[in-house]
């Protein structure tokens, strides 16, 4: 799936994976705290907060990217083993879907 000029992809996937592009949706917006990035459902009225590496993936979430590609950034960015790093961040994809 490609977004045309002006559109965004909006992240509903059921079933991520390393090939999944993903995007934050409109309905979401947020403020960078420094390390702390918070988070605002606009259709719900509810925020949260992103911290380190959570805060790190929204910014790379601003523009339609493949799970791959954060998978590879946070690699050169952290020391942490490939599996964990796919899997938490398909776990904080996950979570954001459900949000």
């Amino acid at each position: 799936m490609s977004a045309g000029p002006g559109e965004r992809v909006v992240l509903v996937a059921m079933n991520l994976s390393s090939d999944s592009v993903v995007v934050v949706t409109p309905h979401m917006v947020a403020a960078d705290m420094g390390e702390e990035v918070i988070v605002l459902h606009l259709e719900d009225g509810y925020y949260f907060g992103l911290e380190n590496v959570s805060a790190r993936i929204w910014k790379l979430l601003q523009k339609p990217v493949r799970v791959s590609e954060i998978e590879r950034l946070l690699l050169e960015e952290y020391d942490v083993e490939p599996q964990k790093c796919r899997e938490e961040v398909l776990s904080l994809l996950s979570n954001l879907v459900d949000k």
